[in-house]
């Protein structure tokens, strides 16, 4: 996990996680704990939750499909697949 953490940090990008990677770095954004948090944490944990709902569906969605279970191919061909399974789901809901 350590190694993400440092790509992240190396990539400038921001990794949404729930509140067990509390102090795992500046780039890890996580909820606040607590109840009767003030406004913006509320706001601040409605909008790392929802991103995260959105990853957590994915994640769903290929397991269901089990397309990496059952996949006989070149492994370097899976993350095509799994971004058109996921095309293909959310396509389906709309």
């Amino acid at each position: 996990a350590d190694d993400l953490f440092w790509e992240i940090g190396q990539a400038g990008l921001r990794l949404y996680a729930d509140k067990a990677y509390t102090g795992a770095g500046d780039r890890v954004v996580v909820p606040f704990k607590g109840r009767g948090l003030p406004e913006a944490k509320r706001q601040h944990n409605h909008v790392v939750n929802s991103v995260r709902a959105l990853v957590e569906r994915g994640f769903s969605v290929l397991k269901r499909w089990a397309i990496f279970r059952r996949a006989r191919c070149c492994p370097k061909f899976l993350d095509q697949i799994g971004k058109a399974v996921l095309t293909l789901e959310l396509n389906r809901q709309q």
